[in-house]
C-alpha cells in the first residue's frame, strides 16, 4: 500500500516539474506483472496472446515463437491497449477494481518518499544491488531478469527503476505543467501514444530513475517494456 503524500514530479530533471499532491493510498502490485499472470488471462480468453519473433535470448529466428520467457519474468511485449485488458479481466476476476497507475502516482512510488537521485541514495556504483540496467554490474550480462531478485525501495515495490519500461494511463505530452496537481493521469480522446516510465536493462544506470519517461504508441509492443497495476483502496467513514 502506498501511503499519501506529496512529491515533485519531474524532480530536478524538467524546468516544467511541479508539487503534485496525491489525497489518499492505494494498492500497487509490488512487481511487474509477470508471463505467469499475464498468461491465466490468456487462458480465460480475456486477454491477446503476446507473440513475438525473438526467443529467450532475443535472436530473431524468423518465426513467431509465443511466450519463451519463464513464467516468473515480467510480461514483455505487451501493448498498452493489452495492459488495459489484463487489468479489466483481473478487475472482473477479483471483483476489485484495478487499473494503470497515472505517472505521477507511478513515479511517486517509485521515489519511495526519498529525495536522492534514486530511492538507495545518489551513488550509481551501487545498482547492482537495486537495479538491472545495461551497465549496474559488471558481472552482469545486458538480459531481461525474472522479478524480484533485486531489493526493494522503501515501499515495498520491486524493480520500479532498470528491468522493463512500465506504461502508464497518461497520454504522452512533453508538457509536465499538463499534469494534474492530483496527481491523475493527463488524457485525451483518441490518444494514440502513452507515456512508459523507468528505464529498462537494455539502458544504462544514468537513464534509469524513477523521473525516466518516453513515448510508445498504444499499439506497440517491444522487448523491453511492461506493466504494473494499482487498486484504490476505499474506507468505510
Amino acid at each position: 500500500i502506498i501511503p499519501a503524500g506529496q512529491f515533485i514530479l519531474g524532480g530536478d530533471k524538467f524546468d516544467d516539474s511541479h508539487k503534485v499532491a496525491l489525497f489518499k493510498p492505494i494498492a500497487v502490485s509490488t512487481k511487474p506483472i509477470t508471463f505467469g499472470e499475464y498468461n491465466l488471462c490468456v487462458q480465460e480468453g480475456d486477454c491477446l496472446k503476446n507473440i513475438y519473433k525473438y526467443s529467450v535470448n532475443d535472436r530473431s529466428f524468423g518465426e513467431i515463437i509465443a511466450n519463451p520467457y519463464p513464467p516468473e519474468f515480467p510480461a514483455i511485449y505487451i501493448s498498452y491497449t493489452q495492459a488495459k485488458e489484463y487489468a479489466k479481466w483481473l478487475s472482473k476476476k477479483t471483483k476489485t477494481s484495478y487499473r494503470l497507475l497515472s505517472e505521477a502516482e507511478w513515479e511517486y512510488a517509485a521515489k519511495a518518499g526519498q529525495k536522492t537521485t534514486y530511492f538507495w541514495g545518489n551513488d550509481p556504483s551501487r545498482a547492482s544491488r537495486f537495479a538491472n540496467c545495461a551497465n549496474c554490474s559488471d558481472s552482469q550480462m545486458i538480459e531481461l531478469l525474472k522479478t524480484g531478485l533485486y531489493e526493494p525501495n522503501q515501499f515495498g515495490l520491486y524493480d520500479m527503476i532498470g528491468n522493463v519500461w512500465e506504461i502508464v494511463e497518461d497520454c504522452w505530452t512533453t508538457k509536465l505543467g499538463r499534469k494534474a496537481y492530483i496527481g491523475t493521469a493527463y488524457t485525451k480522446d483518441r490518444c494514440k501514444t502513452i507515456t512508459i516510465k523507468g528505464g529498462s536493462y537494455l539502458d544504462e544506470i544514468k537513464n534509469i530513475y524513477p523521473e525516466a519517461r518516453k513515448p510508445l504508441r498504444t499499439y506497440y509492443k517491444n522487448n523491453n517494456t511492461g506493466f504494473r497495476i494499482a487498486s484504490d483502496l476505499n474506507y468505510n467513514k
